[in-house]
């Protein structure tokens, strides 16, 4: 795939994480442009996973979450043609991530919050 546009693009609310770019290492995809392109979860953005995103390269300008592509050209150079790490969704399962993300996650909260409101967020995501 290449040259594709997403622009003006609002979501919130998904249960499911902003999007996945699955592209191939011997064949990146190229030019993408996430142009004000907005994906909003609670349940994600509070975990920190927006894009699951594997070899793809382009450019975002005022998105969220960052769709994580790499720089136009990244993928010229075939010792550049691995998995990044944290794009890789396995290691979302382990319990050194999960713990990661709880500690990330507590020490933001604020205890003086409403465990109504808490309650329903959870509901919602």
């Amino acid at each position: 795939m290449r040259d594709i546009t997403l622009r003006n693009i609002t979501s919130t609310g998904s249960l499911l994480p902003a999007g996945v770019i699955l592209c191939n290492e011997t064949n990146p995809c190229t030019n993408f442009k996430f142009e004000n392109v907005n994906m909003r979860s609670k349940l994600w953005d509070t975990l920190g996973i927006g894009y699951i995103t594997h070899f793809a390269e382009g450019i975002a300008t005022n998105s969220f979450p960052d769709p994580m592509l790499k720089p136009p050209g990244y993928y010229n150079d075939p010792k550049n043609r691995v998995l990044d790490a944290e794009m890789d969704p396995t290691q979302w399962l382990t319990s050194e991530f999960l713990f990661s993300k709880l500690s990330k996650i507590a020490s933001g909260l604020d205890f003086n919050f409403d465990i109504i409101e808490y309650q329903n967020m959870i509901i919602e995501a």
